[in-house]
């Protein structure tokens, strides 16, 4: 794969990767690859929430308050489709509730209930133990602020305005 990755069989104007880069690259996708459904295999078995689930009913949780879809969306990093389907199914399971905005009724709003607050606190001991065990323990101080560079870094180029990073944050 590195070989295909790195050549240029072909004039092109585009920028080819070293094997250095193609190293690294493969290696950060198999982080990610083996970490996600191990942090889903936990939630699972702590509490039949999946990864994304968790996501959504965290994100309200640590608003402590209503957001719109569209912040929620963000907060997650998913479409508003995915979203609204996954809200559906929570909402059926009495973790959220959705109601219109006062001010625009275009607008939907999205609130954690009390059994979503019971259903996310059941399970993010687990979570946090997970991302500790399967991510954190392998870094010193000085990998986990290189990778608070990194993460920032990545963020910065994909989105500027992503709600972790932005300067004017108006959540």
């Amino acid at each position: 794969m590195a070989q295909v990755m790195t050549r240029k069989k072909e004039k092109t104007d585009y920028r080819w990767l070293s094997e250095k880069e193609s190293e690294i690259w493969r290696k950060v996708v198999a982080a990610t690859m083996l970490t996600a459904p191990m942090l889903e295999a936990d939630l699972q078995k702590a509490g039949s929430l999946s990864f994304f689930e968790f996501q959504v009913l965290s994100s309200l949780k640590d608003a402590d308050g209503e957001l719109t879809m569209s912040q929620l969306a963000e907060r997650c990093n998913c479409s508003l489709s995915r979203l609204s389907h996954v809200a559906r199914k929570l909402e059926e399971r009495g973790a959220i509730d959705r109601s219109q905005a006062a001010n625009d009724k275009r607008v939907t709003m999205a609130l954690l209930t009390e059994q979503g607050k019971s259903d996310v606190t059941r399970v993010e001991g687990r979570y946090a133990e997970s991302i500790r065990r399967r991510v954190l323990d392998s870094l010193t101080p000085e990998g986990m602020d290189a990778m608070e560079t990194l993460a920032e870094a990545l963020l910065a180029n994909i989105d500027p305005s992503h709600w972790l990073i932005a300067e004017d944050d108006e959540y």
